[in-house]
């Protein structure tokens, strides 16, 4: 993802946004990227190099709070409300002249994606989510409630992780300190350790502490690839992408998501759904249950992956959401 094809505008509430694109050709349809937690835009690169190619055109911004785009000090979860983020995408239409795009989100990325979805039905072509499915509003959730239905049905905590993200006063400070550490977990050789040193509350900050350093991930695609995922998350700041977990936490994501009418709830656009069989906090039987309920015209396919799919086996997801792009 070369520099040249990266651009710079302000969006109408004023922040940067600076994102890769790529016209298209052959009247070939844009698709547009959508991240999660990771490094930004680049967390696309395989996937960019691979539709590039094949003639459709690109659009993958660093979200707000990433890489090149805007990081305003101390940022305030407030600016990362999904419908705030939603209008920014589509001023980055407007901008490339994009009337409608394919959109392919994942992770973070998935509930951005669903909202745009929702709110802007008439700028979607369809929606892929890898990982985490397509999240309908939930404006009654409530954190700790959600801890507790996790360990009621699953026996344990999920996203226990999000605490130490969002409300940790040395977050930033004990990620940096214990990096090697932070990478392997985020990144696990091993994915069923999530289930023990990330989701259940308190165990990631444990673990960051405790001066174990798991096994470094063997799965990236080449050791020049993960060394590329592993300087680019440590040269990043993590203040921004952190603040997306004290946006949901806080329930701030639960009151915006008041704007979204119940009757956008249901989808009927094409959906794709990559379920991660070895993602052990957004697990593929709960976005299956909400994939089956809440999109009318869906695609679901199984991957042998952890949570990064689109990083650990970028040929196989390349290839599954192009059978399904063309079959649209």
């Amino acid at each position: 993802m070369e520099d040249s094809s990266y651009r710079n505008v302000n969006v109408s509430r004023g922040y940067n946004y600076h994102y890769y694109v790529s016209s298209p050709k052959s009247g070939k349809p844009s698709v547009f990227f959508v991240h999660g937690f990771g490094i930004g835009s680049k967390d696309w690169r395989h996937q960019v190099q691979y539709f590039r190619q094949r003639g459709y055109g690109i659009i993958v911004p660093d979200m707000l709070g990433y890489a090149g785009s805007a990081i305003p000090n101390g940022i305030d979860p407030n600016e990362l409300k999904y419908t705030s983020l939603v209008q920014d995408i589509v001023d980055i239409l407007g901008f490339e002249q994009v009337k409608k795009a394919i959109f392919v989100s994942q992770g973070g990325g998935s509930p951005i994606a669903s909202r745009i979805a929702q709110l802007h039905p008439d700028r979607v072509l369809a929606c892929a989510f890898l990982s985490t499915p397509y999240l309908p509003p939930n404006p009654n959730f409530d954190y700790t409630k959600e801890l507790q239905r996790e360990k009621e049905k699953y026996g344990q905590e999920l996203l226990g992780f999000m605490d130490f993200y969002a409300n940790d006063a040395a977050v930033i400070k004990i990620v940096a300190n214990h990096f090697d550490a932070f990478f392997n977990i985020t990144y696990p050789q091993d994915p069923k350790s999530w289930s023990e040193k990330y989701g259940p509350s308190g165990e990631l900050r444990k673990y960051l502490l405790s001066g174990e350093i798991l096994p470094s991930p063997s799965w990236f695609p080449s050791d020049d690839d993960k060394n590329f995922q592993f300087g680019n998350l440590h040269n990043n700041g993590r203040n921004g992408p952190f603040t997306y977990y004290k946006a949901i936490v806080s329930g701030i994501q639960a009151e915006d998501d008041n704007a979204v009418p119940q009757n956008r709830y249901v989808i009927r656009k094409p959906v794709f759904f990559g379920a991660a069989l070895d993602d052990y906090v957004s697990l593929p039987s709960e976005g299956k249950e909400l994939t089956k309920k809440f999109c009318m015209n869906a695609t679901v396919r199984d991957f042998k992956a952890n949570h990064w799919m689109h990083l650990q086996i970028p040929d196989e997801v390349n290839q599954a959401l192009l059978d399904w792009i063309q079959g649209l």
